[in-house]
């Protein structure tokens, strides 16, 4: 951010503030208060405001992007059994007749109906927020937006926009040392945990369980998420981005390339991404890693799983559904994965609530049955997932998407969690599966042992 576009941009937010100021809050609808603002990076942005809630959301595609601070509203379950529907059904009540372009961002747990362990314990079974302030940016317009609710104290709102900065922080990409990797399980409890998985299988239990592994590194010092999401950014091709950081001690954040489900009025967009492989150094290695996973049998069955569930829960809610005959490569980069999309034309009355409920576990982060091998997982995996493989995103009025929460991490204080699965099927070998965790947690690893 140059001098001149810091003086520009703290001269037109005065006279937002006096605009917020000015503004009548509605007893029942949220108020949202938008112009248009200079074209200035919203995670650079975020990276320099501190003692708020921050959040941050990229899409795939890298035409919309969204930085927030502060909370205007929070949902939360009511109780530790509320539903996906309950949730959406809420927020839909609040945005009834409130501004547009409303969006609440949040995410769930994977396991909704498990009290979570101490390294979960403030994460509901779902939280979505409609932050305070917004600087978004969609295709090739810059937006400066507040939301403002009726329970909301005018003064303490105008004091926590007051301290709002656009000044370029020098501090930006900031991040401690890293040590001490610990991996749970070991690489010995892998070996078992895969084995049982295979013992499940050949009994017929199940057909297919992805297993994961969570890998934590202690810090010098506190992490900032923001910091390790800008680095993140750097090699997130392909990847949607975001950072929910909803106190100073603790943050979830990540670079999945996985779209659980896109809609946009009635149309729908799904997709299936399972069999990895790592990217090559050369031209030759890249094409030799590629056919191998075009052809290989364990892996083609291993994607066949999830189109063929995803086209079977889709057709419940849609009139038709459209997908190519065989998979393609997804590249990423550093790694590569086989990818069938998924489009179809929702029925009146399928609502985001009915898609999350039937779409989530899809077979590429829980398994087939679906409902055997997520108890197969509860009962078996030596850690709690918390928001890991989850569907993450956003809900507004007559859109939604969401990213599945994996090539992920937490952050608390000093501590980085960083969680990655493989998918289990006959065939499948504890060591090679090993190995494809390191390669998707790579683009991580690389931000993390970066130097300043």
């Amino acid at each position: 951010m140059t001098r001149n576009m810091e003086i520009e941009a703290s001269q037109i937010y005065q006279g937002f503030l006096e605009q917020i100021a000015a503004s009548p809050l509605s007893t029942r609808n949220a108020l949202r208060v938008e112009i248009d603002f200079p074209a200035i990076s919203p995670l650079q942005w975020l990276s320099g405001q501190g003692g708020n809630a921050r959040y941050y959301w990229r899409n795939r595609e890298r035409n919309i992007e969204m930085a927030g601070i502060g909370e205007s509203d929070i949902v939360i379950p009511e109780t530790e059994i509320d539903a996906p529907g309950t949730l959406i059904n809420r927020i839909r009540s609040r945005m009834a007749g409130s501004s547009q372009n409303l969006r609440y961002y949040g995410g769930f747990r994977f396991h909704t109906g498990k009290v979570p362990n101490g390294r979960w314990h403030d994460f509901k079974a779902y939280r979505f927020v409609l932050p305070l302030l917004e600087l978004c940016h969609v295709e090739d317009r810059y937006t400066l937006a507040c939301n403002l609710t009726a329970g909301h104290d005018r003064q303490s709102v105008m004091r926590t926009l007051r301290d709002v900065s656009f000044r370029a922080n020098a501090n930006s990409n900031g991040l401690p040392a890293f040590s001490r990797r610990s991996d749970l399980p070991s690489p010995e409890g892998w070996e078992r945990l895969v084995n049982d998985g295979l013992s499940a299988i050949a009994s017929n239990t199940l057909e297919k369980v992805v297993l994961a592994r969570q890998s934590t590194f202690q810090a010098t010092h506190p992490i900032d998420p923001v910091a390790l999401t800008q680095r993140l950014a750097v090699d997130a091709q392909g990847a949607y981005l975001f950072c929910f950081e909803p106190a100073s001690s603790r943050a979830f954040l990540g670079a999945s390339p996985e779209c659980l489900f896109k809609r946009d009025n009635n149309a729908i967009y799904s997709e299936a991404l399972a069999g990895t492989r790592p990217r090559g150094d050369t031209d030759g290695a890249e094409r030799a890693f590629e056919q191998e996973l075009l052809q290989n049998a364990k892996e083609n069955r291993e994607h066949q799983y999830v189109v063929e569930e995803i086209c079977r829960v889709l057709r419940r809610f849609c009139t038709h559904i459209d997908k190519p005959e065989a998979p393609k490569i997804m590249k990423l980069s550093r790694c590569q994965h086989l990818h069938t999309p998924i489009t179809g034309a929702l029925r009146q009355g399928a609502d985001d609530a009915l898609l999350l409920e039937a779409l989530h576990p899809t077979p590429a982060v829980g398994g087939v049955p679906q409902k055997n091998a997520v108890r197969w997982i509860l009962e078996n995996e030596p850690f709690e997932r918390g928001i890991y493989a989850a569907p993450v995103g956003w809900v507004s009025a007559d859109a939604a998407e969401f990213s599945v929460a994996i090539r992920s991490g937490l952050v608390r204080e000093d501590r980085l969690t960083l969680y990655s699965g493989a998918g289990i099927i006959a065939g499948a070998r504890p060591e090679d599966e090993w190995r494809e965790l390191d390669a998707k947690l790579a683009s991580f690893l690389a931000a993390i042992m970066k130097e300043a």
